[in-house]
Order: C-alpha cells, then sequence, then structure tokens
C-alpha cells in the first residue's frame, strides 16, 4: 500500500516536471485501478490498465499462494482427491495453454511475445503450470519422507 501510494504521488510529479517521455502513466492508472493491486487481481487485466505493471507477478504469486492452501488443506483430509484435482488443474492448464496458442496463431519470436503479453505472459493460468510441477514434487518427497538419494556420477571430459 505504501509503494502505492509512493508510486502514484512520484509519477504524478515526475510527470509534471519531466522533460522525458515515459511510456507507463502510472499518474492515470493508478488514480483509476489502485484497487486492484491492493486486492492482487492486476495480472487479469491488460497492461495498458495496469497500475504498477512490474507488479504483476506479484500478483500471480497470491494466486497461486491461495490455490497451493486451498489444495493442501484438502490433501490433509482427501489427499487422493486433492491429488486429481491438481492433476486436472495441470492438464487443464496445458490444454489452455496450447489452445490460445493455437487460435492466436502464436509463434514464438520476439514481436509476437510483446504482442501478445496480456494474454500469454501475464495471465496465471499460462504460468501456473510449473507453480503445480513444485506442488506435485512436494507431495511426492513429502510420500518418500525425503529418501531421495542422488548417486554422484563422475563424467570424463576428453577434449
Amino acid at each position: 500500500m505504501m509503494v502505492l501510494g509512493i508510486l502514484l504521488l512520484s509519477s504524478t510529479k515526475i510527470h509534471k516536471i519531466s522533460q522525458f517521455y515515459m511510456y507507463e502513466k502510472s499518474y492515470e492508472t493508478c488514480t483509476k485501478y489502485w484497487w486492484r493491486n491492493l486486492l492482487y487481481i492486476n495480472n487479469l487485466f491488460g497492461l495498458e490498465e495496469m497500475c504498477m505493471s512490474w507488479s504483476w507477478y506479484l500478483a500471480n504469486d497470491m494466486q497461486f499462494f491461495i490455490i497451493a492452501i486451498i489444495i493442501l488443506m484438502l490433501s490433509t483430509v482427501y489427499f487422493y482427491a486433492a491429488a486429481v484435482l491438481l492433476g486436472i488443474l495441470l492438464i487443464g492448464s496445458v490444454i489452455l495453454n496450447g489452445y490460445i496458442s493455437y487460435i492466436y496463431e502464436y509463434i514464438p519470436t520476439w514481436g509476437e511475445q510483446y504482442r501478445l503479453a496480456d494474454i500469454l505472459y501475464f495471465s496465471p493460468w499460462i504460468r501456473i503450470i510449473p507453480y503445480i510441477m513444485g506442488i506435485i514434487t512436494g507431495f511426492i518427497l513429502t510420500k518418500i519422507n525425503n529418501n531421495f538419494v542422488l548417486e554422484k556420477v563422475m563424467f570424463n571430459l576428453y577434449f
């Protein structure tokens, strides 16, 4: 909340006195959409409507944390239901990623990444796959009681 207030005050002042053009107009967007940052939902809207655009991943991380807590609480009583729900989230997110990439005809280049930043970069349903993989890894390590031993393998490099 303090960072949001400081940004709003400083961006308004900088806009009035600076001779440089600033691409992100925080003085306009933050006065309208400051509440989205407080609720951690600013990543669900477009980049042009985003206040503190550099904080989009904080919203993603908070949303993932809430989902993980719900799944973790469910897993204490209904472990298999939580595992099925996690699998559905993972498979659904992979399918949704593929479908969105297909309908927008995404080709992995820099220009396409900037064109589809709102859709394929900031969205939480695109970013949740590694988080789910981390949860699954945690479940597996918990089930095997952290008895995960990696053998030390020696590699001979010949030049």
